[in-house]
């Protein structure tokens, strides 16, 4: 089987919820290609979503030591860092994707989700805020910013910030 064969077999495989096929097929494609920085960040995803966050985050600073400038690795670290609970690593991986991609939408909102998480809620507004500034669009980041202001007792704020996701997508559920 071809390396290209191996990711489009581990797409699928991810994306009906099979890891442990995509973690096989994804390692013989490595052995393959061990200097291929998307087979290392999509191993690094899988073995997350398996809950295997050391081997993610070790597969995943791999891709970024063949890529250094692959920002979708430095956000999936991030993301990986952050379910570890190691909290200021991940800010660090989040904000070297953004200095690599200051536009992504997406890298703001997860910032803010671990500036949320410490309770740091003065960074997580102005990086949920930073988030929707770029893509209104992007739902999620107003239950989440709704939710540190109700922290905050701003509960006018939160409300307005509710409605507003709400006006984006009526049917999303978290709002």
């Amino acid at each position: 089987m071809t390396v290209q064969e191996a990711m489009t077999r581990a797409r699928k495989a991810f994306r009906i919820g099979d890891y442990r096929q995509a973690e096989s097929l994804l390692t013989k494609a490595s052995e393959q290609k061990p200097r291929m920085a998307v087979i290392h960040n999509f191993l690094g995803t899988v073995y997350d979503h398996l809950g295997e966050h050391a081997r993610g985050i070790e597969s995943l600073r791999r891709a970024i030591e063949l890529k250094p400038e692959y920002v979708e690795a430095h956000n999936n670290l991030g993301v990986a860092l952050r379910k570890a609970q190691r909290h200021p690593e991940a800010i660090a991986a989040f904000r070297q994707a953004l200095e690599l991609a200051p536009g992504r939408a997406d890298i703001h909102y997860n910032l803010a989700n671990v500036y949320k998480t410490l309770g740091q809620d003065a960074q997580a507004v102005e990086s949920f805020r930073r988030s929707l500034e770029l893509d209104p669009g992007f739902v999620p980041a107003y239950n989440t910013l709704g939710t540190v202001y109700e922290r905050l007792q701003r509960y006018d704020e939160a409300i307005a910030t509710y409605r507003r996701g709400l006006e984006r997508d009526f049917n999303q559920p978290n709002l």
